[in-house]
């Protein structure tokens, strides 16, 4: 009996120091080695983002994101999520959010300080697009969550949404797998399109 007892606090000791300590695994280094693995998400060289990650869609809509309420090109209705990863995901979904973009850490993008656009936005209320377009010379800006990790780190899932002035504009979660050192769209879907 003693023996008994001795091994399960054993194994729940390890088990529970491996799973406090599996959030400290994920880094800066992990975050912007991914975005710059993956790229822009279409064909335009430089992407100008805002340096505060959403988090909206994940707390909002995770139900799809981790229960597979949704379907790929098959139709195949399914999660690539274990529970253990669900679980690590949403850990990572709590801690970092109030993670802020650095500037030059994602090799194709330019950094938007988010106060400038929630200046923009609320004193342009009607015509945010020329406000905007004239501080920054693009027609389109982005909002990328911090990537969300599988415990093994063989999966990421990311929200990005994107403006482009009125009612133009979209988001998605789009989920990679890293299949040989190289990160691969596996899945995706679309949100909201306005």
């Amino acid at each position: 009996m003693k023996k008994t007892t001795a091994i399960l606090l054993l194994l729940f000791t390890c088990f529970g120091f491996n799973q406090s300590t599996i959030a400290q695994t994920i880094t800066d280094k992990d975050y912007y080695n991914f975005l710059n693995a993956i790229g822009a998400i279409d064909s335009a060289k430089s992407h100008f983002i805002s340096s505060k990650p959403d988090f909206e869609y994940f707390h909002s809509d995770s139900s799809t994101l981790f229960h597979g309420n949704w379907s790929y090109t098959n139709g195949a209705k399914d999660t690539l999520f274990t529970l253990a990863d669900i679980k690590f995901m949403k850990q990572q979904m709590a801690q970092d959010t109030n993670y802020i973009w650095k500037s030059k850490k994602i090799v194709w993008a330019t950094i938007i300080p988010y106060k400038d656009i929630d200046k923009i936005f609320a004193a342009h209320k009607k015509d945010v697009s020329d406000a905007f377009y004239k501080k920054y010379p693009t027609n389109i800006f982005y909002d990328y969550s911090v990537p969300l990790f599988s415990a093994n780190k063989s999966l990421c899932a990311i929200y990005i949404g994107s403006y482009c002035g009125g009612l133009c504009g979209s988001g998605a979660f789009y989920i990679y797998e890293n299949k040989g050192g190289k990160w691969m769209l596996v899945r995706y879907y679309r949100l909201w399109v306005s």
